[in-house]
């Protein structure tokens, strides 16, 4: 993308609305600084993982294998969790649920962050929807949540490099 159309893209359409610039910025400064820590763990010999999830039911679709993964000393589990209002619960109860499943405040990402990540090894993700992944060439995996043909959002699963079926009918 060249910076004109950068600019036109970021810069202009923000000045148009004011109270987005804040948070625009915010993203990006918290999208730097998690990208530092990622550098950091790398240095350490250590794997970030991000697990992506949009309500408090999508924890139990990739808990069996955060349950295992969180043992092991290689690796660094974050969780992109969406913050935008429409989740069943208020925020403060959501983050004090996944806290009391064992996750660190400090692992979660809001998901408007996630795309201004670099460094992440795995994405892993129940949405299919998902357009919050982070940058680089990553493993990006799916691992569908619902039955067949529940949704056809067959666009957004080309944003994964893998796509975990449930069986035949999902396929």
């Amino acid at each position: 993308m060249n910076m004109i159309k950068f600019i036109e893209k970021k810069v202009i359409k923000n000045l148009k609305c004011p109270r987005k610039i804040p948070g625009y910025f915010y993203r990006i400064f918290k999208g730097n600084l998690i990208s530092i820590i990622f550098l950091c763990n790398h240095l350490h010999g250590k794997k970030n993982l991000i697990f992506e999830i949009c309500s408090p039911a999508d924890f139990w679709n990739v808990e069996p294998i955060w349950s295992r993964l969180r043992e092991r000393d290689e690796f660094r589990t974050y969780w992109s969790v969406l913050n935008d209002g429409l989740t069943q619960i208020p925020w403060l109860e959501y983050l004090e649920y996944l806290q009391h499943q064992g996750i660190d405040k400090k692992s979660i990402i809001i998901s408007n962050v996630t795309p201004k990540i670099w460094g992440a090894d795995l994405h892993l993700s129940p949405v299919d929807w998902s357009s919050r992944i982070p940058r680089g060439d990553i493993p990006k995996v799916q691992i569908f949540h619902y039955l067949p043909m529940k949704y056809s959002m067959y666009d957004k699963m080309l944003n994964f490099n893998a796509l975990f079926f449930t069986g035949p009918p999902h396929y």
